[in-house]
């Protein structure tokens, strides 16, 4: 008797997980527009709108292409927002160069403006940041021009690496976004029953 509950219950988890195997294949996931703008508004979500054009309106048989494909639109959105208001690396140096003063280098935010024009909205935002970054420095003598420009540099690499979370996708917010999409855009019994707590 026991044998024959054994085979029985094996028969039943075979049957449940070949069900539930069978069960991925019938949901289907499309990304659209509005379901982006569903998600938030601001620049992170502009530029998410435009890594995601290839595969708006696409249908996907597969979660796993489908949250795949997303991913590499999350990151594509988040170098396209880092590259437009990241600073350059040898910027340090030419404002190290310009505040040289009897032999001495004195910081002066000023030499800020005078390597930064605030052309636009994004240069603006440059220089207020830097400025920012530099102001415990502001009227500080260094020996040399090479101590000034690390100094300067730790400043320029620390607002860089703070775009990431301050004005692109963190870790949370990309979470946010890939969780709750699928079950946004999914058709079928799958979609509307299934945890995606493995991404």
């Amino acid at each position: 008797m026991k044998q024959y509950m054994k085979i029985g219950g094996l028969g039943l988890f075979i049957f449940g997980f070949s069900a539930f195997i069978i069960s991925l294949t019938l949901s289907d996931y499309i990304l659209t527009e509005k379901v982006i703008e569903s998600q938030g508004k601001g620049e992170k979500y502009d530029a998410l709108r435009m890594a995601t054009r290839s595969m708006q309106n696409k249908e996907y048989t597969s979660n796993v292409s489908f949250v795949h494909d997303l991913k590499s639109a999350i990151d594509k959105a988040n170098s396209a927002i880092v590259d437009r208001y990241a600073l350059a690396p040898d910027l340090a140096a030419k404002i190290a160069t310009r505040s040289a003063v009897n032999g001495k280098y004195i910081f002066d935010p000023k030499t800020i403006d005078e390597e930064i024009s605030a052309s636009d909205e994004v240069a603006t935002e440059k220089i207020k940041a830097l400025k920012d970054y530099t102001g415990w420095i502001e009227g500080l003598s260094f020996a040399s021009q090479e101590e000034l420009e690390n100094k300067l540099g730790n400043a320029i690499s620390s607002y860089n690496n703070s775009l990431s979370y301050q004005r692109a996708f963190d870790d949370y917010a990309s979470k946010s976004v890939l969780f709750p999409s699928p079950r946004h855009r999914a058709r079928g019994y799958c979609s509307a029953n299934m945890h995606y707590g493995f991404l």
